[in-house]
């Protein structure tokens, strides 16, 4: 039983052996502190460029937004402008329509009274 023991032992060293030389090897694959610190100070500025970026182009939204609000309102008021001109004239049409057809019967009067 006491071979069992150490032999049971000297396999936890030797896994721990292992563990311990996967985490040296692990560290040593890491970056330096001054690595790190620089490599937060460039993610640092790059966000804040992104923020900035993304600031502005939200401002270009809201004016490109805007406008198109006032490009869509000019847009309706011409469409109802052209439809109001569009319906005078229609009835102007129809209203010289309306006087030649009631002054037709005087043309076939005066065509006939030529005729005979």
């Amino acid at each position: 039983q006491m071979k069992r023991v150490v032999k049971d032992t000297d396999a936890r060293v030797a896994d721990l052996r292992a563990e311990n030389a996967a985490l040296r090897t692990a560290l040593s694959d890491k970056m330096t502190r001054d690595e790190c610190d620089a490599f937060v100070a460039d993610a640092s500025s790059f966000r804040e460029t992104l923020e900035h970026e993304t600031a502005k182009a939200r401002e270009e939204m809201d004016r490109h937004r805007q406008r198109w609000e006032r490009d869509v309102s000019r847009v309706h008021e011409d469409i109802k402008d052209v439809r109001s001109m569009c319906d005078e004239r229609v009835e102007s049409v129809d209203a010289k329509i309306a006087t030649h057809e009631a002054s037709d019967h005087l043309r076939v009067d005066a065509v006939e009274a030529e005729l005979l």
